[in-house]
């Protein structure tokens, strides 16, 4: 089965305000879908970003 690219796009917020985005690389990395908007990546360690920022932003 052939991986497609999945970039991902977080929200930063500050009460009720999105104050902020960052768009990270999540290829190769496993994502299981939730709800409607929610993924979730399974581990007990942190997910280790390093390279995978694509950019970010104030909105």
């Amino acid at each position: 089965m052939k991986r497609k690219r999945l970039h991902v796009s977080v929200a930063l917020a500050h009460e009720h305000d999105f104050t902020g985005f960052v768009k990270i690389d999540m290829a190769e990395i496993d994502v299981l879908k939730g709800r409607d908007g929610v993924y979730v990546v399974l581990g007990r360690e942190p997910l280790d970003l390093s390279g995978r920022l694509i950019r970010s932003g104030e909105n």
